[in-house]
């Protein structure tokens, strides 16, 4: 059986949903598994609504307040009679495949959460079962992974942590886990002789993949967008020998550090163009940090101007021949020249957040 410690900030959260007056939340569950013989979750991130307007999850029913049942009572069907929950699974794996890309080598979304009534439990764990089997396409982060569903009671507080096998792809293949509250961020500390080197170096390669593949992602949209618009095609989006027939530059969006709690930190790569608000936007909501002013956004690889960005790649050959002369190429002496300033932030940035975000130590 799985043995999860759950940071107490997240059941801290909680209270403050049920307080606010929230029946009902579904979201994101953020942690490291396989840490020796125990697994932790130290974030959770409410899933927010669809386009600003559709919550992700609504609960209906006469009898939501009713007294959770006892022990050895069971009930008929797939919810309590009278209640209705409906969850926006499409929208739920959409955000998990969002959040994925933002996450510091070593964290993975490593599942959901669904805080509710407990007599809507039965019917939203199937509709989160689809979510995660979702996630699993959707995201090369989680593949072929165990993923993790936790049922918070907004009554009574009672947790059920159980997995979801990667096997699995219902519901009736849930299998329970031990979970109990523990400061998991507040004893978060540098890398000891618990973890090896292989460790750190598969969180580092981790977030490195994660960075480029975000940047690319962000760059490829910008082209499209500009295309759509029906100015001239970006570069990036030729194909076969176009892409070659004249130099150009490409620079690479810059990294900006979203603080969290603890140690930890998100990623954002936006566009030069209103660079903060963009990293703003994000922290709020998609992350749903409470974040309002510009400078607490970290640059660790300089400013994000235009200007003062460095460029990353060259084309990979160039042409000799006159425009109306047969095509001929002379090969640059690498694949890919790169610049080796913009190379070594982005190794110096990953490996700050692998460190600084640690390893858990008990």
């Amino acid at each position: 059986m799985r043995n999860f410690q759950i940071d107490d900030g997240i059941f801290t959260n909680f209270d403050d949903a049920s307080r606010s007056g929230s029946q009902a939340q579904v979201g994101l569950l953020i942690g490291r598994l396989g840490l020796g013989s125990r697994d932790f979750m130290l974030l959770h991130i409410p899933t927010p609504p669809v386009e600003g307007e559709t919550e992700a999850v609504t609960v209906q029913g006469d009898q939501l307040h009713l007294p959770t049942k006892k022990a050895g009572q069971k009930t008929k069907g797939s919810a309590a009679p009278g209640v209705r929950i409906e969850i926006n699974d499409d929208w739920v794996a959409e955000h998990a495949t969002q959040v994925a890309p933002l996450l510091p080598g070593g964290l993975a979304v490593v599942g959901l959460y669904l805080f509710a009534p407990d007599a809507a439990f039965a019917a939203g764990n199937a509709q989160l079962c689809r979510a995660l089997a979702s996630m699993r396409e959707a995201s090369p982060d989680t593949g072929a992974k165990d993923l993790f569903l936790l049922d918070v009671c907004s009554a009574t507080r009672k947790t059920t942590l159980r997995e979801f096998p990667a096997s699995a792809t219902n519901a009736s293949s849930l299998k329970a886990c031990e979970c109990k509250p523990a400061p998991v961020l507040a004893n978060m500390a540098m890398i000891t002789t618990r973890d090896t080197f292989k460790t750190a170096v598969a969180a580092l390669k981790a977030d490195l993949q994660r960075s480029l593949r975000a940047r690319m992602a962000v760059l490829v949209t910008d082209a499209e967008d500009v295309a759509q618009s029906g100015d001239a095609k970006s570069e990036l989006l030729q194909a076969g020998a176009d892409l070659y027939q004249s130099a150009f530059r490409l620079p690479m969006p810059q990294r900006a550090l979203l603080p969290s709690k603890g140690p930890i930190c998100f990623s954002d790569y936006p566009l030069e163009e209103e660079a903060d608000a963009a990293g703003i936007s994000t922290a709020q909501d998609l992350l749903a940090l409470k974040l309002v002013e510009a400078n607490e956004i970290d640059w660790p690889e300089g400013a994000a101007s235009t200007k003062e960005a460095p460029s990353l790649w060259r084309p990979l050959c160039k042409k000799t021949a006159a425009r109306n002369s047969p095509v001929s190429y002379q090969k640059v002496s690498s694949t890919v020249e790169c610049n080796s300033f913009m190379i070594g932030a982005v190794l110096f940035g990953g490996l700050a957040i692998a460190a600084g975000l640690g390893y858990m130590v008990t």
